[in-house]
């Protein structure tokens, strides 16, 4: 895959290879701050009216909730981009208010670092994580840093182009997808080496206000009081006072080819770094960054330009390369021009997709440790000093000027420009190169330069600069018509967006999407961890297993309640339902009568002292209503396939009379009844429309059923059978307002519904689960009674305990269907000694 200047042009000046550079796509994405009636940061929320920051795809925040954020989708038509990102711009300015959006990259006047707010997304998972990235980067760049708004470009070529390019340069049977990437990166290569030509032709930030500065300002110049500057700089931006301070001080991540790359982002994602490792993960029990790692995410790798994949739902960036390679690249070198009410017009769009194809056509040798050296030196110098006469740069370790390297570079690009005037008849390419070449000639004529001037002539402060144009701007955006198709777009996601980040939140109540392989109640626990300071390590996922860290506090607990404060014979007593039987009857606790069988056909022969009763038959060793039976009298054959069944699960198999009432979990955690649910079979509720098969697939996809794959109703063999007893299959309409079961069993994991009781159940219940639970020495037991009335007080006649769990479920007290929150996690941590009297609120 190696080819040289002329052997690219001679592919180029093909016809069809010509004309597929029309078919290249152009998206762009703009950083602005907002700025109140004074030019100051706005320390107002993102406005409701513009949507979810979280979710909106065209209009969302960046670092700080002061920092919009808007994005374009890509158009074959660059001016088609430019068109929607003012469209974009018009209906963020017209949603504002007493507001405007800052027309510069570098900040204005800046307040205290702890009165600029973060980003915030909302309470769900991926919210919470964007907003703690922000807390990591704040803590590892500065919050100032992160203030700088930008543009950035992101473009591809068409499919077909590289189709032709694959068939043309490929070596033998190499991979179209991994030529693509590879080819990426070859571009890649050649901005990182000859971009530094974008600063100094479009470079629009030579000037920032003073309180930008988090120490000494000495190392630029005064140009007023409030406003230092670099007298021959381009970008301060790209410099060392701005974003490329990070780029020098990162960890070097190769760009020779797609694999390497993976790899040395795999390291750094998964790489701990002494000095963010010290800072920690949690202060005063809130988490200050995502991992302690070189970088946090893959976001944190701050480069000009960027290889890229459209990232799929559960998807990470670096996945989404892996599994599918270099689908576009994102140039993130470019300031904003102040000038423009969108930040950039046709003329830079246009060199810098000339620019995209130059840097295709050009050799592209693996970039060396020297060589690096080399194109981050000039990047920096160019940003400081580029319009200095004569500054050398270093190519190949020679020297040369950027007028020279600059003007040999436009040279090379004048026949593209042609090729693209052929195909764009109204692009104006080779004009376009003509005027970069006089700003080479004459560095007054660069953006930098022009600001600097503007400021002085008018005797204005960057501040004072850059506000008056933003006010302008926001009456140019006002005083033209919208388009109404893009208008009608951007409402319709504001209220899509919104609908959306509800949905999220309301399922990141139950589902911590970074431990959503793990069990429901495990979740609940973590989250709990997770508030409190509480580090998780997760040993076993397949098997639930934690270690929960906390200074020199740690402790081990597998499912949520398997802990150090049960014994094991513990577990054992609450298992044998028979054993559990007899030790709670010794304890003066009523419990169903009936009979314990290891033969059948002794169980099948005490048929006639069950006959006229209603049963339920179970094996001894059971848990999560596995294998449990309900007969009704007379019903001997039903009798017979329930105990064969039961003794297929355990060589003990309990016969017990069913006991009156319903049924209702407690949950007992250190001598304290911390929760009651009611557990309902599985049921819909019929809306005259749908059909029974119809609501349950609603109704498992209702985030406020708290419903997952694992305890989604379904209809199967039994359920199909449960429907015909009431003449009803899953194709029945029901009644608005009809309750239909599918189960007769109430268990949460068969689609059953938790409702909670807890503040409706006598205390004298409340009473006999505790003395239950002790009786086996539980410190964690989920008792099941059937009561027939809560609200009238226990006797010995009116309840009955049918069974203890020796690992009860916490979700269900945390997420019923009807009822509050009971926050049980919080009752596990206190019993394991993690006490939330010390989280600092």
């Amino acid at each position: 895959m190696h080819w040289t200047y002329d052997e690219a042009m001679e592919f180029l000046r093909v016809p069809e290879n010509t004309h597929q550079l029309k078919r290249s796509k152009h998206g762009l994405e703009r950083e602005n701050l907002r700025v109140d009636l004074q030019g100051n940061i706005a320390d107002t929320p993102h406005p409701l009216s513009l949507g979810s920051a979280l979710t909106h795809p065209y209009i969302c925040t960046d670092f700080s909730e002061s920092q919009i954020e808007l994005v374009t989708p890509p158009f074959v038509k660059q001016r088609a981009t430019v068109h929607y990102m003012e469209e974009v711009q018009r209906f963020v300015a017209q949603n504002l208010k007493n507001e405007f959006l800052w027309a510069g990259s570098m900040p204005g006047r800046l307040p205290a670092d702890d009165e600029i707010p973060l980003a915030y997304y909302g309470t769900c998972d991926i919210g919470q994580n964007k907003n703690i990235y922000r807390r990591g980067i704040a803590l590892r760049y500065g919050i100032r840093m992160q203030m700088i708004s930008g543009t950035h470009y992101n473009f591809s070529f068409g499919q077909q182009f590289w189709r032709s390019l694959h068939e043309k340069f490929a070596d033998k049977l190499e991979d179209f997808i991994l030529f693509r990437s590879n080819t990426y990166f070859r571009i890649i290569r050649n901005f990182l080496r000859m971009g530094w030509l974008n600063t100094y032709l479009f470079g629009a930030t030579p000037a920032v206000d003073r309180s930008f500065h988090e120490a000494d300002d000495k190392a630029l110049d005064l140009l007023d009081p409030e406003t230092t500057y670099a007298p021959e700089g381009t970008s301060l931006r790209m410099s060392p006072f701005g974003y490329y301070s990070k780029i020098q001080s990162q960890y070097a991540i190769s760009v020779n080819d797609i694999m390497t790359y993976l790899r040395d982002m795999r390291y750094a994602l998964r790489t701990s770094k002494e000095e963010y490792r010290q800072l920690g993960i949690y202060r005063d029990g809130q988490r200050i960054q995502l991992n302690h790692n070189i970088l946090q995410d893959e976001a944190e790798h701050y480069s000009r330009i960027r290889p890229k994949q459209v990232v799929k739902a559960g998807e990470r960036a670096l996945q989404a390369l892996r599994r599918r390679g270099v689908h576009y690249i994102e140039v993130r070198s470019l300031d904003i021009d102040p000038y423009l009410p969108s930040g950039l017009g046709m003329d830079q769009l246009r060199f810098i997709h000339l620019f995209m194809i130059y840097c295709l056509t050009k050799e592209s040798p693996d970039i060396r440790v020297r060589e690096n050296n080399e194109l981050v030196q000039n990047q920096s110098d160019v940003a400081l000093y580029g319009r200095k006469k004569d500054l050398s740069l270093y190519r190949d370790g020679k020297a040369t000027t950027v007028r020279d390297w600059g003007l040999e570079m436009i040279n090379e690009m004048r026949p593209i420009a042609a090729m693209l005037d052929e195909v764009y008849p109204k692009g104006k390419y080779q004009e376009n190169l003509s005027q970069q070449e006089e700003k080479l000639n004459n560095p007054e004529l660069t953006p930098s330069a022009k600001i600097l001037a503007d400021m002085q002539e008018r005797k204005e402060s960057h501040q004072e600069f850059t506000f008056r144009l933003s006010k302008e701007h926001h009456q140019t955006l006002l005083n033209q018509k919208p388009n109404e198709q893009i208008r009608e777009t951007l409402e319709k996601e504001v209220s899509l967006s919104i609908s959306k980040q509800e949905e999220m939140e309301l399922y990141s109540e139950f589902i911590l999407d970074e431990y959503k392989d793990l069990e429901l109640s495990t979740q609940v626990l973590i989250r709990g961890c997770k508030k409190r300071g509480v580090e998780v390590e997760v040993l076993d996922r397949k098997e639930n297993f934690l270690r929960l860290t906390r200074g020199d506090k740690v402790e081990y607990v597998k499912e949520a309640t398997k802990t150090s404060k049960d014994t094991y014979i513990t577990a054992l007593l609450m298992e044998n339902k028979v054993v559990t039987k007899q030790i709670l009857r010794e304890n003066g606790i009523s419990v169903p009568q009936g009979g314990a069988y290891t033969d059948l056909a002794l169980a099948l022969e005490d048929y006639p002292l069950y006959r006229d009763r209603h049963l339920v038959v179970k094996p001894s060793n059971t848990n999560f209503g596995i294998a449990i039976f309900f007969i009704g009298p007379n019903q001997r054959h039903k009798y017979e396939e329930a105990l064969r069944s039961a003794f297929r699960h355990d060589a003990t198999v309990l016969v017990e009379e069913f006991c009156p009432g319903e049924e209702y979990r407690f949950l007992v955690i250190n001598n304290k009844v911390c929760g009651i649910v009611k557990r309902v079979p599985a049921n819909v509720i019929g809306d005259g429309k749908h059909s029974i098969e119809e609501l349950a697939q609603i109704k498992n996809h209702d985030p406020r059923s708290y419903k997952t794959p694992k305890t989604f109703i379904h209809i199967g063999k039994y359920e199909r059978e449960f429907l015909a007893t009431q003449e009803l299959s899953p194709h029945s309409v029901p009644a608005t307002g009809q309750q239909v079961f599918l189960r007769r069993n109430s268990n949460v994991s068969t689609g059953g519904d938790a409702l909670d009781m807890t503040d409706f159940m006598d205390p004298t219940y409340k009473d006999i689960a505790i003395h239950a639970a002790g009786s086996v020495n539980a410190g964690f037991c989920g008792l099941d009674m059937m009561i027939p009335d809560i609200r009238v007080p226990a006797t010995l006649e009116n309840y009955a305990i049918v069974e203890l769990n020796f690992n009860p479920v916490l979700f269900f007290h945390n997420y019923p269907y009807q009822g509050i929150n009971r926050h049980v996690e919080e009752e596990v941590l206190d019993f394991l000694g993690f006490e939330k009297a010390l989280v600092t609120r």
